[in-house]
């Protein structure tokens, strides 16, 4: 995001509330809202292998929220944080002054090869949260569910910084086939897919794609970019 000319740190605790009511994109960044993450960050760096905190930071977010994803790196994790998760929220709903009135629709995935988002490639293990029933479903999808190829790891890996920016810009600005079967748009694709899915806005994964590409093709999905930055210049 620093590529893209965001200071992630000027969005905290007391301009968040500014930009979300400006913007339809807010990104934020655990070190500027739970300081002991920024003091732990250097030596995870370092570590280089996933701790306790690869599991707590997620449930930590400092927002009220209707829908979100969560990923973890081992399935042995994925019904126990969807519980845990759920759990947070309704300790939130319970608490008058928490902002929080009902618990986020959830889903927690895990990718075949150890991936903590949807995979590209075989199959994603997913627990759901079921309101109706107040149970975790359970249940795998892949890339033909959403109309998609499957592609390796290998081509969806992240690149650098900067290298991350160009290309999302290109994407973002129309300069990639949508309908390529590029193995990165293909990737973005079906865990954005996922996303629509979970909040509501899209009937099922395929829709998901198709508003995606919407997002995209129609310059939505930019100028949302566009606009959340500017809303951090505006409100800090």
């Amino acid at each position: 995001m620093s590529e893209l000319g965001v200071d992630l740190f000027k969005v905290n605790a007391a301009t968040a509330p500014s930009i979300v009511n400006v913007s339809t994109l807010c990104f934020l960044y655990a070190p500027a809202f739970h300081h002991g993450m920024g003091v732990v960050a250097p030596l995870r760096k370092q570590l280089g292998v996933p701790t306790i905190f690869n599991i707590l930071g997620p449930l930590l977010n400092p927002m009220p929220i209707t829908a979100r994803i969560l990923g973890v790196y081992t399935k042995k994790l994925g019904k126990v944080y969807c519980e845990a998760a759920v759990k947070l929220d309704q300790v939130f709903v319970n608490d008058s002054n928490s902002g929080v009135d009902s618990v986020a629709d959830t889903m927690v995935v895990c990718g075949d090869v150890g991936l903590d988002e949807i995979s590209p490639i075989g199959k994603t293990k997913v627990w759901r949260y079921n309101k109706k029933t107040n149970k975790i479903d359970e249940f795998e999808i892949q890339p033909s569910d959403f109309g998609l190829a499957e592609h390796e790891l290998d081509l969806v890996r992240s690149g650098s910084a900067k290298e991350n920016a160009i290309v999302l810009k290109n994407i973002l600005n129309g300069n990639v086939d949508l309908d390529s079967g590029d193995a990165l748009v293909d990737y973005i694709l079906i865990n954005t897919s996922a996303l629509a899915v979970v909040a509501g806005v899209a009937k099922d994964w395929k829709h998901g794609v198709e508003l995606a590409k919407q997002s995209i093709k129609s310059g939505a999905a930019w100028k949302a970019l566009q606009q959340f930055i500017a809303a951090i210049n505006e409100n800090t």
